[in-house]
């Protein structure tokens, strides 16, 4: 895949503040993360408190468009 203009923050999947996630069999092109765990985000992550756990990432296929350097799964990637 070749896109004419490079493109960015187009994450897979965020499952952020969630519980009991499962995530599998999946294949995902992205120009950023694929799967970024999150807990909430700045001031409005802190208020809520709600952490992401219990998460099951398995088989999955991840492949970055041409040009975009990010991670297959991150984690905490906007931790509060």
């Amino acid at each position: 895949w070749d896109p004419p203009v490079r493109p960015t923050n187009t994450d897979g999947v965020n499952p952020d503040s969630s519980q009991h996630v499962l995530i599998e069999d999946s294949y995902f092109e992205t120009g950023d993360d694929s799967i970024a765990v999150k807990s909430g985000w700045d001031c409005f992550g802190r208020e809520e408190g709600v952490p992401a756990r219990n998460i099951t990432i398995r088989r999955i296929v991840v492949r970055q468009t041409r040009g975009c350097n990010a991670a297959g799964v991150a984690l905490g990637s906007e931790m509060s």
